[in-house]
């Protein structure tokens, strides 16, 4: 049976008036071109495009520190570069929680990768962790991812100008130090480019608030806030 012959046998075709039999033939041939479009599927001009893909490299070293517990012995801080798919519209590094002693970059692949969607050259980076390396070893740290990054303005079109601070809780109060302070204030003798804008979720912001002998972010800051006010200020 064909295919018109099959549709008029479900659709019914009346024998008896010639008007009514052409109006309806038309109605299967018009069925039966739809269903022959159905199984054949859409044609290669309508397929919808692949997104386009964000690069991703990981492990790259920005910087080197010396083992606290084995002087002389060099360890490097590592980053993973997040790549826009098309022209670099700003850069951000991204900085991780975990209250200044644990975490990693990898926490911020997601948001990472929705940011270099987006246009932005992501750097998602690591830093020195408490208690084995206090305070302020980890905005030294983010200058120092800073300072690498900066320095790729021929490489990767990134725009000195143009560079953002992004984190969330630990990360977002570093991220909060970026934007707020420069080198200098912490005893490092450069000049850096400034941060342009700063995302901070869930930053904890003022720690003067807290009891003189609570011990809360001792492992963190070196003691009390009796101990050491100047680290807590």
């Amino acid at each position: 049976m064909s295919l018109l012959s099959l549709l008029a046998s479900i659709i019914g075709v009346p024998r008896r008036n010639p008007t009514r039999d052409r109006a309806r033939w038309r109605l299967v041939i018009r069925c039966g071109l739809l269903f022959s479009c159905l199984l054949a599927g859409p044609s290669r001009g309508d397929e919808p495009e692949a997104p386009p893909e964000v690069r991703v490299l990981r492990g790259v070293p920005f910087t080197t520190y010396e083992d606290a517990k084995l002087p002389g012995r060099k360890h490097s801080l590592r980053a993973d570069l997040y790549f826009p798919p098309g022209e670099v519209q700003g850069s951000i590094i991204l900085i991780h929680g975990g209250g200044w002693v644990t975490g990693s970059k990898l926490q911020m692949s997601a948001h990472a990768r929705r940011f270099a969607k987006h246009g932005y050259l992501t750097m998602a980076i690591d830093y020195r962790l408490a208690p084995k390396y206090k305070f302020p070893a980890q905005i030294e740290d983010c200058w120092a991812a800073l300072r690498w990054l900066s320095q790729r303005d021929a490489k990767w079109g990134v725009d000195p100008n143009k560079i953002a601070a992004v984190g969330y809780s630990a990360g977002g109060h570093l991220a909060c130090l970026m934007g707020t302070t420069s080198p200098r204030d912490w005893g490092l003798e450069e000049d850096l480019p400034q941060i342009r804008a700063v995302v901070a979720g869930g930053a904890p912001c003022n720690f003067e608030i807290l009891p003189p002998d609570k011990s809360i972010l001792a492992n963190w800051l070196g003691g009390t806030r009796n101990e050491v006010p100047h680290q807590y200020r």
